[in-house]
């Protein structure tokens, strides 16, 4: 929390906006570079950046200070934020999987979408998994929904409002961070109406190996500057809610 005694605060001199982002709420371009004016605390982890292109059934740790539950996922989002939490889930698939075959493509406005992932919020229930039936409503008939409907893995988690930026790890590096929540609705698997973090909703991503380059350009000094592996602190994307 920001004003736990062994938390540490700083300045951020530049924020370096990925130019291709165009402000949609869910745009694969929507990441940032942040710079601080000074070095990070010496106890602060750096965390290494995954190249890693096939992330469709990668388990992932996720970590944000955003909303939470006292109660779980028939619930979803009933505390506040700024208590930093973690937990794990599984990338469903990317909405330029040619699957799909170009379903998604302008569905949410002008920007690219093609690499943005998903990941669902299940409860072992087929008819939560939003990600599956969404997969067996939009591919033809033949193609193996199995990777699309994975029931999930043990105590998985949901990112919620207020993680922005956090970010999803695989092998120990970070893969992608946090960047949206999105749902289709109670007939489509959300276990509640409207948008709170509840068994069937879906999070979206920006992974990391699409922007290397540009991470690399925005960082002038690399071999000082660390990413640190705190929401708000090292990438940044805007977390945008859309029922």
């Amino acid at each position: 929390m920001w004003n736990d005694p062994s938390s540490a605060a700083r300045v951020i001199e530049t924020v370096t906006v990925n130019p291709g982002y165009t402000g949609e709420g869910i745009d694969q371009n929507d990441i940032a570079v942040l710079r601080m004016a000074e070095s990070a605390p010496t106890w602060a982890k750096a965390c290494q950046l995954s190249s890693l292109p096939a992330l469709q059934g990668q388990q992932y740790n996720i970590a944000g200070y955003g909303g939470r539950s006292t109660v779980g996922g028939n619930v979803g989002v009933n505390a506040g934020t700024g208590r930093l939490r973690q937990g794990n889930n599984m990338y469903d698939w990317k909405m330029g999987d040619a699957n799909f075959g170009g379903f998604w493509d302008g569905f949410f406005g002008t920007a690219q979408t093609s690499e943005v992932w998903i990941a669902d919020f299940d409860n072992g229930l087929a008819q939560q998994s939003q990600s599956c039936r969404l997969a067996f409503a939009l591919m033809e008939p033949g193609i193996n929904l199995t990777p699309y409907c994975n029931q999930g893995v043990t105590n998985e988690v949901s990112s919620a409002g207020g993680d922005s930026g956090g970010p999803q790890f695989v092998n120990g590096m970070i893969a992608s961070v946090t960047s949206f929540g999105l749902s289709f609705g109670t007939s489509w698997g959300d276990i509640r109406s409207g948008l709170q973090s509840s068994f069937g909703e879906m999070n979206g991503f920006v992974p990391v190996y699409a922007h290397l380059g540009f991470i690399a350009n925005a960082v002038p000094e690399p071999g000082t500057f660390g990413l640190m592996a705190l929401a708000g602190l090292g990438l940044l994307a805007s977390r945008r809610r859309r029922a």
